[in-house]
């Protein structure tokens, strides 16, 4: 499971956190479907940090 920190207007590129370890990268092509799961084409700049609460 993944939180979205910051998503770019308009773009299709966002920060991402997954919940449960930590990582924190920079997601790019991002997609939301309807049933609200999601996907993204690369991601980059990808490092630990602390497990959002």
């Amino acid at each position: 499971m993944y939180r979205c920190l910051s998503a770019g207007n308009g773009s299709r590129c966002a920060l991402m956190v997954n919940v449960k370890s930590g990582w924190r990268f920079a997601a790019h092509g991002l997609r939301r479907y309807f049933d609200g799961s999601i996907e993204w084409d690369y991601s980059t700049g990808g490092c630990f940090g602390e497990v959002p609460a």
